[in-house]
Parts: structure tokens; C-alpha cells; sequence
């Protein structure tokens, strides 16, 4: 088992915003044979809903993707899309008939780049973030909507947006490059 420290900051509308991160949280990747990992971050900026939202990706070989998720039917769920860790990434929201990042040319492919810093946590008071973080993952993803627990079933299939060609053909087709 091993537990990361993570934070997002996010480009909106071609705008990066003031503060030093949007989101910042915790995953858990219980098994080092699987690259899934489950946690949860908290928004940092003002929102009308609860600002904890639960997450489930991959993590693997400097990479990571993941659906950040929240049980407030007004919001649509979020992928974020790391191919290296080490540089920017996209963010796309959910299109309930096209899915994350659509290739369709009258709808934006991502909504913008992001960044993201991730550390493991190694010190004294990892099994207790650990059960912090784990308990908080399965208290939202508990309430989860069927559309979202429908993600969650299906949150291996992220691995395709971690293909460089992939997200580059899709940022190509959506004037990103």
C-alpha cells in the first residue's frame, strides 16, 4: 500500500487562476500489482457544494488519470489526464453523451491544462492518512449517483487517455498545439 500527497491547479477559459493550488488531497494505491488508486481532494476555491470530492484513476510509471467526482447532480464530473506527471496535463469535463476528452467538432476535446504535484507520504503518519483518506473515499463514492458509479466500474479504461498519441491527436484536433 502506498499513499500520495496531490495537488491540482487548473487552466479555465485560457485563465490560470491566483492561488497556489485549486485542489489539494490524497490517493491510496492499495496493491503495488494495480495501478488503480482511490482518495479525494478538496476544492480550494469558492463553490456552492461540498468542496470534498472523491476520487478513483491510475497511477502508473509517471503517469497518472483520474475522474475527480462529486454526488451533486449540478456538477459534472472531471478527468484529469497527467501522460507525464512531470508536465502539464488537460482537464476535461464529463459529456453525458460523448464521455471525457470527445473528439467532436463542435465540442471543446479538453477544457484546458493542468498541473499536478504528487509525493508520497512516507513518515509516521502514513497509516493514518491512509485510513483518513480511504474512509473519506468510501463515505462519497457510498452515495455515489449511478452515473458515477458507473465511471468508477469502468475507471480502467482511463489507461486510453495516457497513450502520448492519443492526447496529442485530441489536442491537435482541438487547436491545443
Amino acid at each position: 500500500m502506498k499513499v500520495f500527497k496531490i495537488s491540482i491547479k487548473f487552466e479555465e477559459n485560457g485563465k490560470w487562476s491566483d492561488r497556489e493550488v485549486d485542489t489539494e488531497g490524497y490517493l491510496v494505491k492499495k496493491n503495488d500489482d494495480d495501478d488503480m488508486v482511490e482518495g479525494y481532494v478538496k476544492a480550494l476555491y469558492p463553490t456552492s457544494s461540498d468542496p470534498v470530492r472523491y476520487i478513483k484513476g491510475l497511477y502508473t510509471n509517471g503517469s497518472l488519470v483520474f475522474m475527480q467526482l462529486c454526488n451533486d447532480s449540478s456538477l459534472s464530473p472531471v478527468c484529469y489526464c497527467f501522460p507525464n506527471i512531470n508536465e502539464q496535463g488537460f482537464w476535461s469535463d464529463f459529456n453525458y453523451r460523448l464521455g471525457f476528452f470527445p473528439f467532436y467538432p463542435s465540442y471543446p476535446c479538453s477544457k484546458g491544462h493542468a498541473t499536478v504535484s504528487i509525493s508520497e507520504i512516507t513518515d509516521d503518519n502514513l497509516s493514518e492518512i491512509e485510513q483518513k483518506t480511504s474512509a473519506m473515499f468510501a463515505e462519497k463514492s457510498s452515495k455515489a449517483t449511478s452515473m458515477n458509479r458507473d465511471l468508477m466500474s469502468d475507471a480502467q479504461s482511463l489507461t486510453d487517455f495516457l497513450d502520448n498519441g492519443i492526447v496529442f491527436q485530441m489536442n491537435l484536433h482541438c487547436g491545443k498545439w
